[in-house]
């Protein structure tokens, strides 16, 4: 069965501090988009698990989070299957996109469904979770507020159609260090309830206003690419530009598709993925 994994982006973000667990309070608005991943997964009787896919970036099989989805699946289900998954990857690594839980959800998900619905929604977003704060969010989708590591979800309704420019700068962002660096600086808190609140009553232009991302304060200090592009977007013709989750994707959203491309398209700096994607809307 062959699938898609769609990426996410941040439109608001807040870290509320560490917890004596070592894990992070968290309040983030979380929005799906169409850029995704393939996976081409099947069950096998062999009871083993292969994943090939198109990119090195992912690391080698067994640490991919894919075939810890898979692993974590199959033997909870304990029905003596395996599984075979063909990994096309279209979102870029550790972009802050959501690339790995959007594949980890997409697995969940057609296991699942190729083993008859054995278990329910919120069976698989606790397996999700397991093994990532935004599997969760990535198996729900749409749009949400979500709260605590990110496991408390709230589907939202209101969200305006948007194109979104992603340009990826050529950095790379660990999550684990740029946590680290929120531990160590003080950065201001955006109002994710506010935000969250003008979604519900399609007040875009209020969700502009109050939405922030506390990673970008603090990451942005030390890469001058991300302000670089945002003043891209913003010069032609984005409502709204931010860095997305830990970074250092930076987005901007458009009322077009035509607009999003030219956007794109004349952007003359550096970069090491990105394209436009849909915002996908909660029905």
């Amino acid at each position: 069965m062959k699938v898609k994994a769609n990426a996410k982006i941040n439109l608001s973000l807040d870290v509320m501090g560490k917890r004596e667990d070592g894990y992070h309070d968290i309040c983030m608005i979380l929005q799906e988009i169409d850029l995704c991943d393939y996976l081409d997964i099947s069950l096998n009787t062999t009871g083993k698990i292969s994943l090939t896919c198109n990119s090195a970036d992912t690391g080698k099989e067994f640490d991919n989070i894919a075939y810890k989805a898979a692993k974590l699946f199959l033997e909870k289900a304990q029905n003596g299957y395996g599984c075979d998954m063909v990994l096309e990857k279209r979102i870029p690594v550790c972009a802050g996109l959501g690339g790995g839980s959007a594949d980890a959800a997409a697995v969940l998900k057609t296991l699942n469904e190729l083993c008859s619905n054995l278990f329910d929604m919120t069976t698989l977003m606790e397996m999700g979770l397991s093994l990532g704060a935004d599997v969760p969010f990535c198996i729900m989708g749409g749009t949400a507020i979500a709260r605590g590591i990110g496991e408390k979800l709230t589907p939202l309704y209101g969200i305006c159609e948007k194109w979104a420019v992603l340009i990826k700068p050529a950095i790379n962002i660990s999550t684990k260090d740029a946590y680290h660096k929120m531990d160590s600086a003080p950065y201001p808190h955006p109002d994710v309830d506010k935000a969250a609140q003008c979604i519900q009553s399609g007040n875009m232009h209020g969700l502009y206003e109050a939405a922030g991302n506390c990673f970008e304060y603090v990451i942005g200090h030390e890469h001058s690419e991300i302000a670089k592009i945002k003043a891209h977007l913003m010069a032609n013709g984005a409502e709204f530009a931010m860095m997305s989750g830990s970074g250092p994707t930076v987005y901007g959203l458009f009322e077009s598709r035509d607009d999003a491309r030219k956007a794109f398209g004349s952007y003359d700096g550096s970069y090491s993925g990105g394209g436009i994607a849909r915002l996908v809307i909660n029905e």
